[in-house]
């Protein structure tokens, strides 16, 4: 598996590339309560992954309950980026579509510029609509 991000702030770009030896994000294949822990790495961070599958679960989108599975992930960053990133998901069991997103993120990223900079991101997200609009 691989993932990758791009943040850009206050002089600082951030790019990596992760490549990871196994695990899974959704926890696919998983039983509630199972724990799944592996590692991903970029030429200069380290990321220790764990994800949990917390259980089965009903996410409402447009009034209608959706059967989701609900992960926990929680990523330690050492290295050039360090921190700790929890993130909460709530798949839909039948396609894997992302209904629900919550994140607590706090990361230390050095810059040429300024010195140590910290991102922090606390935020939730909830999908709308299972239905693009076109």
């Amino acid at each position: 598996m691989a993932y990758g991000t791009d943040i850009a702030y206050w002089w600082t770009h951030g790019t990596q590339d992760f490549r990871c030896s196994g695990g899974s994000f959704d926890g696919r294949g998983m039983r509630p309560g199972e724990v799944s822990t592996w590692r991903c790495a970029d030429e200069d961070t380290r990321a220790d992954q764990t994800t949990t599958y917390v259980g089965d679960e009903e996410v409402v989108v447009e009034g209608r309950a959706v059967p989701a599975r609900h992960t926990k992930w929680v990523t330690q960053f050492r290295g050039a980026t360090v921190g700790t990133a929890t993130v909460d998901d709530w798949f839909d069991v039948g396609t894997g579509l992302v209904l629900r997103e919550q994140r607590n993120i706090g990361l230390k990223v050095g810059s040429p510029f300024v010195g140590d900079v910290t991102y922090i991101d606390v935020s939730s997200y909830d999908l709308e609509s299972t239905a693009p609009a076109r």
